[in-house]
């Protein structure tokens, strides 16, 4: 449980919601099955929307979704409009589409028969089924819901409680064959990785192959300290035994590795290393994309972007991107396009793009999809929901959230709402970020201390994570 450890000493240090103390930026792209005009975005300052492909979006404070500070939930996107997102409470959060139009809340949906355990990780399957791992003192459980998730009577146990499961994938050519991550800490014993997989969707694990590299031991093994998680970071669109992994800070501090099994984890072969040499000692992390062409695409930051064309036959074989964005999640549409999270202001380290979302189809020349700035307005609520009264008006005497998300992103539209005049403090003319700026979602001063800590901490012990359809204004 040290990342929960971790997670909750740094929302200690730079206050809730309304000073999260980080840089704003895109953390994860979300389809909707079936209908892929709306889009869903996890942001480091609360959900974004579209409904038109990309080209207007909405936003959702932190606070109507349930969680807060440092934390990024994982969302998936149902067929029937359901946005389902992993919070602080116990259980699930799900905010479903309504005939109305007026989806504005979200709520907990019931997992473990209602006793109210947290989940960790959360996937969907393509025939519809959603998965989520429990992972708490009591309950290490992965439940499976076939509708929608209005119930969840299948569970699993591959674990023991007190495990924390990272990611569950399930392969996109087999909907049966569901994968799963995660570690244990043993008192004073080493963290013990755990990597397993269900060949009948879920409703019984078995172990993987987690051999650690050593000075003995240099082949199908991974690389790790103890600060790193294995995760299963991709599953081949095409051949269901095809997994990929990531080891992250493989030296303790920095540099990630990507590792590939072409049978199912029975043996893994290591593809590719971002060492802290390779980035000048400055923290990077690694995004892999399995296409649904049979490549392979590895998105970070500082290194830069690299493809390989044949990772099952090559597999260490990988050609440099030429001007890539600055990657931190990559996602495909059923079309083939790409979309990244990329960088919509600079920070020191990583310059701007120009866009917190960017997209190509021949990996060469990419277009900007989501400006920060222009952000349309709120998602529209009715009084008494979360959206309305904590986030759009003002709320225990801080300014409304919105109102001050205008300030610090430069957002253009008033959404609206009538907004107070404030000082020039937003970013500066060339979409940078300093230190000496507020974090996003802060309404008092004095926040550099708490932007700079957040800004280190998130890059080196956090990574933004693998992580509704509410009421669109006109």
């Amino acid at each position: 449980m040290k990342r929960m450890v971790v997670l909750a000493t740094l929302a200690a240090l730079v206050g809730d919601a309304f000073a999260n103390g980080r840089p704003p930026a895109t953390s994860t792209i979300h389809f909707r099955k079936g209908a892929e005009q709306h889009i869903a975005t996890g942001m480091t300052f609360g959900l974004l929307q579209s409904d038109d492909g990309g080209s207007t979006w909405y936003w959702m404070c932190e606070a109507a979704v349930g969680y807060g500070g440092m934390y990024d939930p994982a969302y998936q996107y149902t067929a029937s409009g359901a946005i389902f997102g992993t919070t602080f409470d116990p259980g699930m959060a799900v905010m479903r589409h309504s005939p109305a139009g007026d989806s504005c809340t979200f709520s907990q949906s019931a997992i473990g028969g209602g006793s109210g355990v947290f989940i960790s990780a959360d996937a969907l399957g393509s025939d519809g089924h959603l998965y989520a791992a429990a992972a708490d003192s009591t309950n290490a459980s992965i439940f499976e819901s076939n509708d929608d998730g209005m119930t969840w009577p299948q569970s699993a146990s591959p674990g023991s409680p007190g495990d924390w499961w990272s990611t569950i994938v399930v392969a996109p050519s087999d909907a049966t064959r569901v994968y799963l991550s995660g570690y244990i800490f043993m008192g004073d014993n080493p963290k013990q990785f755990l990597l397993f997989k269900s060949v009948n969707g879920g409703q019984s694990f078995t172990p993987m192959t987690v051999n650690l590299c050593s000075a003995t031991v240099t082949t199908n093994c991974f690389t790790v300290s103890q600060n790193s998680s294995i995760d299963i970071v991709g599953v081949s669109p095409t051949d269901a035994n095809v997994i990929y992994a990531r080891s992250s800070l493989e030296n303790g501090v920095a540099g990630d590795g990507i590792y590939i099994s072409t049978d199912a984890g029975t043996t893994w072969t290591s593809m590719f290393h971002a060492p802290s040499a390779q980035t000048g000692n400055m923290p990077d992390s690694l995004y892999l994309l399995a296409r649904h062409d049979g490549t392979a695409i590895i998105g970070s930051q500082v290194v830069g972007s690299f493809i390989n064309s044949t990772p099952t036959t090559t597999p260490t074989t990988w050609t440099k991107l030429t001007n890539p964005p600055h990657i931190n999640c990559l996602a495909e549409n059923s079309a083939g396009e790409v979309w990244a999270c990329t960088q919509n202001y600079g920070v020191p380290g990583v310059a701007s793009d120009g866009y917190g979302i960017m997209k190509t189809t021949d990996l060469a020349t990419w277009t900007g999809v989501l400006r920060y700035q222009d952000i349309a307005a709120p998602v529209t609520c009715p009084a008494g929901t979360t959206q309305q009264d904590q986030c759009v008006e003002p709320y225990m005497g801080n300014p409304s959230v919105w109102c001050t998300l205008r300030q610090q992103l430069g957002i253009i539209a008033t959404g609206g709402v009538d907004c107070p005049v404030f000082n020039a403090d937003g970013p500066t003319p060339d979409n940078t970020i300093t230190t000496g700026k507020k974090g996003c979602c802060d309404a008092g001063d004095g926040a550099g201390a708490p932007l700079a800590l957040g800004a280190f901490l998130a890059v080196v012990v956090l990574r933004p994570r693998r992580r509704g359809a509410g009421r669109l204004p006109s």
